[in-house]
């Protein structure tokens, strides 16, 4: 068990947030990973990534997470490499992330889970693989060990999330950084058995949840990161829509980000990201929630949303110079010369004036008290 974070509750009765992450980018029985590779590799080898992001969403947690309906309560992380750097270059030793280290730590996961408002927060990057298109699983380190069989070490997801309907947290986010290839060699297995990580020891009756799931690829897809030790294009997306632009509520210190607010907008970022077969990079996004919304982070500044900013007629863009400012205090504004292009412009949220000036000399068109927030902000200056 690795606790990088461990706080205790300033009452017997405060919410908290509870995170479990792992990272594994080493596979001993895969190609590559020193040992006699399996049978069955299923098409797989070593990740540079895993590691990389699994620390830089523990950073974010333990520098950046800010939650006074929950705040931080503890991050127990399990990567690869054995050791966890944190964002001022100390290193302390974590736990490698095979199947043994992954169950036990999630038991102490769920045992420190001890409100309804509790926050619950997994992460998992990896190998992940649907053996007969239907089960998730997530590969531990020691995933196609000779001494314990092809599947004896790879995480039964399903299983667990079902098991964990009897947690006594009601909010709880799983991000699942990982592929969901169906390989050819597992499509024909019917006695593939991954194991659950919390154990389901009795039937639990469905309850009140706000659930959250952000898996990096469809199902039958693959996962994304750029080459090299770069952190995952999911998770870099989930940093900067808790960072900044799922930060669609107005409360009172900020601007909150929200169970539902994360899911659309890391959807849409992701959208934005190109794979190598030229597709859209497609995330898989699930958010079942029969009580309020939870609150997950609070910004101090808006968002920062894009906006477009055309023209009307639009064969004016070619000769306005085009203005956004603000008239909510403290943001900043911007323009762009004529172009025969809708404009995007990167804003903060709020108030603003949008202008379109000519050079000619003739009228400006504007377009007064415009609001933008996200999150696909338009205005339309009629010239």
């Amino acid at each position: 068990m690795t606790l990088v974070v461990d706080r205790p509750r300033t009452t017997p009765t405060q919410s908290q947030t509870h995170a479990l992450i792992i990272g594994v980018g080493t596979y001993p029985y895969l190609p590559g990973g020193g040992q006699t590779p399996a049978a069955s590799p299923f098409n797989m080898d070593q990740l540079e990534s895993p590691p990389v992001s699994a620390m830089a969403f523990a950073n974010w947690m333990i520098d950046s997470h800010n939650n006074p309906q929950a705040p931080l309560g503890s991050v127990e992380l399990l990567v690869s490499g054995g050791h966890f750097r944190r964002t001022d270059g100390t290193t302390s030793p974590v736990d490698d992330p095979a199947f043994e280290a992954c169950r036990t730590a999630a038991k102490a996961w769920n045992g420190r889970l001890q409100q309804p408002d509790d926050v619950a927060v997994f992460y998992c990057c990896g190998h992940g693989l649907q053996p007969n298109a239907v089960k998730t699983t997530l590969l531990a380190s020691d995933f196609a060990n000779p001494a314990e069989g092809d599947w004896e070490n790879a995480i039964d997801f399903d299983h667990t999330l079902l098991a964990m309907n009897a947690s006594r947290s009601q909010r709880q986010v799983y991000i699942l950084d990982a592929c969901r290839n169906v390989a050819d060699q597992a499509q024909n297995y019917t006695d593939v058995k991954p194991r659950a990580l919390v154990t389901l020891s009795r039937p639990s009756a469905s309850k009140a949840q706000d659930l959250l799931i952000l898996s990096a690829a469809m199902a039958g897809h693959t996962a994304h990161a750029d080459p090299g030790a770069t952190v995952s294009w999911l998770t870099t997306d989930l940093i900067a829509a808790l960072n900044d632009s799922a930060a669609w509520s107005t409360v009172r210190g900020g601007f909150a980000v929200t169970t539902s607010s994360l899911k659309d907008e890391v959807s849409r970022l992701m959208r934005c990201r190109v794979q190598p077969n030229g597709d859209p990079a497609y995330c898989d996004p699930k958010h079942q929630a029969n009580l309020s919304i939870t609150r997950l982070h609070i910004t101090k500044q808006p968002p920062l949303v894009t906006a477009t900013v055309d023209c009307f007629p639009d064969s004016e863009l070619e000769h306005a110079e085009l203005h956004a400012r603000p008239k909510t205090a403290g943001l900043t504004g911007s323009s762009r010369p004529p172009t025969p292009r809708p404009w995007k412009v990167d804003l903060r949220a709020g108030l603003y004036d949008f202008e379109a000036r000519f050079a000619s000399g003739r009228p400006s068109g504007v377009e007064s008290n415009v609001i933008v927030f996200p999150p696909d902000p338009e205005c339309t200056i009629t010239v």
